[in-house]
């Protein structure tokens, strides 16, 4: 062991000596390496030197940077040109004093390498007086980086040598000493110095500033700015007529910080430039110097060609709220920008201001707007006005137009839902309203309705009538038979004695018992109740009890008794009711009209012919009825018109009885060919009802950028006729619209998938569109492209079960996407070449497409049906333009 041990530390002895023989001899090399280019930089020819400088720099060996030194003296111009060249790539803040020194050589390029090591090493207290001498060198590229080290370095104390060199004959150094007197502006000292200068100090950035660079034109204005001097703001205002727009715009943005109010009418003028950006700048400051005064030119660019500008002005006006900009505004409303449309939108509605009530009004008749302008205004209506409206709302309730009308009712629902017109009209709506849309949305709204009910049943007694009198509209209605039923239990009498009034309109079996209990009442009111309910109900158990009332000495209840028999399908009144046709009561003479409705009593034609002719609306409107049931043409063309008359509801029960199966099959086939006459005769045209889009050929492609300002998206058709896919088939409340075009080798599409909380929408977030083309229109193939909101995840593939060896599967398209995310929702430019097709280009033809929207906060919505079902697609017509 002790002779491995002493083999061991023999071996690292003679390991340490090795290793320490290595290092002196590298040391000693080292020395004697210095040493010698020492000499050579000392004594050695002009080419010696010359390569030795070069081999320094090129192996970047800073140990021999002192012994290089001696170079910087030398009579050779390229000796000291590669000696402040090495020195000013290899070495640090420890030769500052060469750099220095180099300053002061007859050689450019050697005083250049000097003042950018005194720039990049140098200290502000080693190097302001020799930045503020190189200004004033022979060579304009020393004297640039003389400026660039001044903005490095300076303070105030250099303001005053700044301004002295200001006119450089170099734009590029000009500009620069603008910029590095912006920078050193940013102190309060500076400004404060600044503005002790006197005018003739002043003018001399005035006159530097009298140059066509932009560039020192532009450092310029932000140096004037960072001033915060009120002098400078007549040089601001003459930028505003310099023939660059980037200069009008900093000149701009300059007087707004500046709060330069005098310039107002200078800025208005720029309203007027071509420039786009330069309009919005001046828009923005006009409104942040508070100048109300430009509402008038405000309301002129609204007219703009650009929808961004349109975009600021409301916003500007939106600032403002004078009333004389309202019109202006509100007809934004119908702006061929669906941003411009949604701002507007949104302005209005935002500023809650009723100056806005009588513009809207007027919109909402003037049928020179589009059918979106009106319902829009209708909508804001709602948003805006107050109880009051309910008088608008019931005056323009009879529209022909079912989303006129969808618009009205949700509108008056939001002002003032206890309005007894409203409530009038809601049950009516809810029930026998024809439109299915408009039918749906009522029945929504009816449900929030009763439910207030509901609540209100439980509180005082004030409380619960008025909630009994909101009850007593919707008796027929058959979505309270829930409340109903909990009604009948109340500890309350007032409110079970409602619920026995209301029984007899309510198709249950179930409420037969009481309503015997009823008859067994002494008021004469609530006996008609029972009978009638009893009928209504269908209660064929009742006949006998109803068989009874006929022969009851009360004329009232004989009627009521027939009236209920023939609900039940039961003749036995027919002699009550042809005895009453005369009656001089209007609502026991109906009665006995729709007795005999109901029975087919052919007995009775004669009267009724004759009654048609002068019997009130109401008796008109059943004898009508009759008469068609029983096979009479009048009473089915009197149908027909009185379904067309703005009457309600008069209107809304007249279609309701011509949906009557009862009604002949020879009468109503014939219903289509009257109403077609009457709308022919309405309108000079017949009605359309097939669902395609257009796309138009376009000169010029659209940039696929997410952003939607190309001029040619504003010369085409917006389709905005998204449905939901569950449930009815009505168009959705917040919609997804298109516009689509195409040119020799691509077809584009346009979407704005409008979303109120599109704000948080992220990568997470499941928010897709889908356009389905089926070119052959096949039922076994067709193309799917598929599309995120943020654009991060996008699918195109051939929709079809793929085979092992099926080389469409392997099929990737040359599609091309962009997107962008906005307050109101997201926006999707997409472009899909005719190859991916095997086309190389359209021309005129029709092709079979669908859309769809599946999103995680909205209702998902389609164009025309399953997007995997082709039978279902739409059609998309590609056309020339004045085609």
């Amino acid at each position: 062991m002790q002779e491995k041990f002493k083999l061991w530390t023999s071996g690292s002895r003679l390991n340490f000596i090795f290793k320490f023989l290595l290092f002196f001899f590298a040391l000693c090399v080292s020395i004697h390496a210095q040493q010698a280019v020492r000499e050579i930089i000392i004594n050695g020819t002009t080419t010696q030197k010359i390569s030795v400088l070069k081999k320094i720099i090129a192996e970047k060996n800073t140990k021999v940077l002192f012994d290089i030194l001696p170079a910087l003296d030398d009579t050779s111009v390229d000796v000291r040109i590669l000696a402040s060249e090495a020195l000013l790539k290899l070495g640090d803040h420890s030769f500052i004093t060469s750099y220095q020194k180099e300053l002061g050589d007859p050689n450019w390029q050697v005083r250049l390498n000097g003042i950018r090591g005194v720039v990049q090493y140098g200290t502000a207290e080693e190097v302001s007086s020799d930045l503020i001498k190189a200004l004033g060198d022979p060579h304009c590229q020393v004297r640039l980086w003389a400026a660039i080290g001044i903005g490095k370095f300076g303070d105030e104390s250099m303001i005053k040598p700044i301004l002295s060199y200001l006119n450089d004959e170099n734009p590029e150094v000009r500009s620069e000493l603008f910029w590095s007197l912006r920078r050193i502006l940013r102190s309060d000292e500076a400004r404060y110095r600044f503005k002790k200068l006197s005018d003739s100090d002043v003018s001399k950035v005035f006159q530097a500033l009298k140059t066509d660079d932009i560039r020192t034109q532009i450092n310029g204005i932000w140096a004037l700015e960072a001033t915060t001097d009120v002098r400078v703001i007549p040089v601001l205002l003459e930028f505003l007529n310099s023939p660059s727009v980037e200069v009008k715009i900093q000149a701009v943005w300059a007087l707004e910080n500046l709060k330069a109010n005098e310039g107002f009418e200078f800025l208005r003028a720029k309203l007027l430039e071509p420039s786009t950006m330069l309009k919005i700048e001046a828009i923005k400051t006009l409104v942040h110097l508070g100048d109300d005064e430009s509402v008038p030119a405000l309301v002129e660019k609204l007219e703009d060609s650009d929808e961004n500008v349109r975009i600021f002005a409301l916003w500007a006006l939106k600032k403002f709220e004078d009333f004389v900009s309202f019109p202006a505004i509100v007809r934004r409303l119908g702006d061929k920008s669906e941003k411009v449309k949604n701002y507007a939108y949104s302005v209005i509605a935002e500023s809650k201001n009723p100056g806005f009530i009588p513009v809207l009004e007027d919109a909402v008749f003037d049928k020179k707007l589009s059918l979106n302008e009106r319902i829009a205004a209708i909508e804001l209506l709602g948003k805006i006005a107050t109880e009051e409206e309910s008088l608008f709302f019931d005056a323009i309730k009879a529209q022909s137009e079912p989303s006129l009308r969808k618009a009205i009712l949700q509108a008056w629902y939001n002002v003032n839902k206890s309005d007894s017109a409203f409530l009038s009209y809601l049950d009516f709506a809810s029930r026998i309203e024809p439109e299915k849309s408009v039918r749906s949305n009522a029945q929504v709204i009816l449900r929030k309705v009763l439910s207030d009910i509901r609540a209100e049943l439980s509180g005082d007694a004030i409380k619960r009538s008025q909630a009994l009198e909101k009850l007593s509209f919707f008796k027929e209605n058959p979505f309270v038979a829930p409340l109903i039923k909990e009604m009948l239990t109340s500890k309350y009498q007032d409110i079970r004695r409602a619920a026995l009034e209301i029984l007899p309109f309510q198709s249950r079996i179930e409420v037969f018992s009481a309503l015997k209990d009823i008859l067994k009442q002494d008021s004469l009111e609530m006996k008609k109740l029972a009978i009638i309910g009893m009928g209504k109900a269908k209660i064929s158990q009742s006949i006998p009890i109803l068989l009874g009332k006929l022969k009851d000495e009360d004329p009232e209840i004989q009627v009521c008794a027939a009236y209920a028999l023939a609900l039940l399908g039961n003749s036995a009144g027919i002699s009550v009711a042809l005895s009453n046709l005369k009656n001089k009561d209007i609502q026991i003479q109906s009665m006995a009209v729709e007795t005999i409705a109901l029975l087919n009593a052919s007995i009775a034609i004669p009267e009724l012919l004759r009654l048609i002719e002068n019997a009130e609306l109401e008796v008109k409107l059943k004898v009508a009825w009759a008469l068609s049931r029983a096979g009479e043409e009048k009473g089915l063309y009197t149908l027909v018109n009185l379904s067309r008359q703005d009457i309600e509801p008069l209107r809304t029960q007249a279609r309701h009885y011509l949906t009557d199966s009862r009604i002949s099959r020879r009468l109503r086939a014939m219903i289509p060919e009257i109403q077609k006459k009457q709308e022919v005769l309405l309108t000079g045209m017949p009605e359309a009802s097939l669902k395609k889009i257009v796309a138009t050929k376009v000169t010029q492609a659209p940039v696929i950028d997410g952003n939607p300002g190309d001029r040619i998206w504003e010369t085409l058709i917006e389709d905005r006729s998204m449905i939901y896919i569950s449930g009815e088939k009505v168009l959705a409340e917040i919609q997804t619209s298109v516009v689509t075009g195409f040119d020799d080798e691509k077809i584009y599409f346009l979407f704005f998938c409008s979303d109120p909380e599109a704000s948080f929408l992220t990568y997470d977030s499941r928010d897709f569109i889908t356009i389905c083309i089926n070119p052959g229109s096949s039922e076994q193939k067709w193309y799917q492209y598929t599309l995120h909101a943020t654009n991060f995840l996008k699918y195109a593939y051939i929709w079809k079960k793929y085979g092992t060896d099926d080389t469409d599967s392997q099929w990737k398209s040359g599609w091309n996407t962009a997107t962008e995310i906005t307050k109101n929702g997201w926006i999707a430019e997409i472009a899909i070449p005719f190859a991916d097709f095997g086309l190389k280009s359209m021309s005129e033809s029709k092709w079979e497409i669908n859309f769809q929207r599946v999103s995680d906060r909205l209702p998902p919505v389609t164009w025309t049906g399953k997007i995997d079902n082709p039978s279902q697609f739409g059609q998309i017509v590609f056309r020339t333009k004045g085609r």
